[in-house]
């Protein structure tokens, strides 16, 4: 009888034991597919914007993009352009708010989304006209968003990286001339960072022709970290 209660005992706790494991990975298993879900909700939204709002032109033999600018303010007035960097699958509009947390976890339709929108710092101005002008996006579970800017850390994309930014008011070329990865809890101000890549051999030179810079930031793989791009206006 003792030897029985003591296997009944023991399956118990086995089982026990076994359903508190699969509740854990359950439990584990949570985030990835929220990234998962959310990263299904950005790529549809994303087409739907981009089946919108973009006609493409081959112009002497290039492709171009043209923005419906008016389809996109309908769609949210806080959208002030649109960015493109050929060789990547970077291709989004840019939105602007009132402060930098919204865009963080909204997308374009104001919709929340934890991979959120490429945001321009609610600080600059909305044409562009600063001195440095600066570009958030999150790296997102399968490198959409700005996830291929670690491409352009790592040198895949070669030297001469063109970024264009596209606004209702024209279309400007940017030349990429730095890319570096710093501490996510590094607080200098990123158009401060000229000593710490011009001091550095293995980061791009930066080139005297080129006028107002742009910088874009995204998360590293780890999230400890950011990857910063610098590119200079071109013409």
């Amino acid at each position: 009888m003792k030897r029985k209660l003591k296997t009944k005992y023991k399956k118990l706790i086995i089982n026990g034991s076994i359903f508190v494991l699969v509740l854990l990975f359950g439990f584990s298993m949570i985030p990835i597919g929220q990234k998962i879900y959310y990263e299904k909700e950005a790529s549809k939204v994303q087409e739907m914007i981009i089946n919108q709002v973009i006609q493409t032109d081959v112009i002497e033999g290039e492709t171009k993009q043209q923005i419906d600018f008016s389809k996109l303010k309908a769609m949210n007035p806080d959208v002030v352009g649109w960015i493109e960097i050929p060789k990547t699958n970077i291709n989004y509009a840019i939105v602007k708010g009132q402060d930098n947390s919204f865009y963080l976890n909204h997308d374009l339709l104001r919709k929340y989304n934890i991979y959120g929108s490429v945001f321009m710092n609610y600080q600059n101005s909305s044409d562009f006209s600063d001195n440095n002008t600066i570009l958030f996006g999150h790296n997102t579970y399968k490198d959409t968003i700005f996830g291929e800017l670690i491409k352009i850390q790592e040198g895949k994309l070669g030297n001469d990286i063109k970024i264009i930014i596209h606004t209702e008011a024209s279309t400007m070329e940017y030349l990429v001339y730095a890319a570096y990865i710093t501490d996510e809890s590094d607080e200098t101000p990123l158009d401060k960072h000229q000593a710490y890549f011009e001091s550095n051999h293995s980061l791009f030179q930066k080139r005297e022709n080129l006028k107002q810079t742009l910088t874009l930031s995204t998360c590293y793989y780890d999230e400890t970290k950011r990857v910063i791009i610098h590119a200079g206006k071109m013409g």
